[in-house]
């Protein structure tokens, strides 16, 4: 019981003075706690360190993709200049253009039909096209959400999204229904 009482606190001791701590004014847990103050002080400097370095690389990386998304945006309004011209002549106009800003731009066009091509033209204008995938799905898709027909309802506008493949959202209006301007 003796040993007990004399050996436990010179192990305790031991195993709270650091090795390298000769100071035998200062307490032995006192040489603990500033070795764990030293190493928690290392950890967050190297998390610090680390963690700037990664912001900087995600900043140069966001930079890149603005850069990309400018490039992207006026490729795809070029690209939908260039067929203005095989849209109008397959009977549809533009009448509007929405742009989205996002980390992927995005381009939305509403037409309207303001003419209609016979069925051997179609086929010409078609074969004109094929290998330009993406103008023949938005010529493909107008003509296919003109020709829906609903019982009290006529197809307003049509808005086509600039992807792959290119969404369409056919806007229906009730038949009755006349706005301001067409009065």
């Amino acid at each position: 019981m003796l040993m007990r009482q004399l050996y436990l606190p010179v192990v305790f001791s031991l195993l709270l003075t650091p090795a390298y701590a000769s100071e035998a004014e200062k307490p032995a847990s006192e040489g603990l706690w500033e070795s764990l103050q030293k190493t928690a002080d290392e950890f967050a400097t190297d998390i610090h360190k680390k963690t700037s370095e990664q912001l900087s690389v995600a900043k140069e990386k966001l930079k890149q993709a603005n850069a990309n998304k400018n490039q992207q945006l006026e490729q795809l309004l070029e690209t939908l200049d260039q067929n203005m011209q095989v849209i109008e002549r397959a009977g549809f106009k533009l009448t509007d253009l929405y742009l989205q800003m996002s980390l992927v731009p995005m381009v939305t066009g509403k037409f309207a039909q303001v003419s209609e091509l016979s069925e051997k033209e179609w086929q010409l204008l078609l074969e004109e096209v094929k290998g330009e995938l993406v103008l023949s799905q938005i010529l493909k898709s107008l003509r296919k959400a003109y020709a829906v027909e609903l019982e009290n309802y006529k197809v307003a506008d049509v808005r086509i999204e600039a992807t792959i493949p290119p969404r369409t959202v056919v806007h229906f209006q009730h038949k009755s229904y006349q706005k301001e301007d067409d009065l």
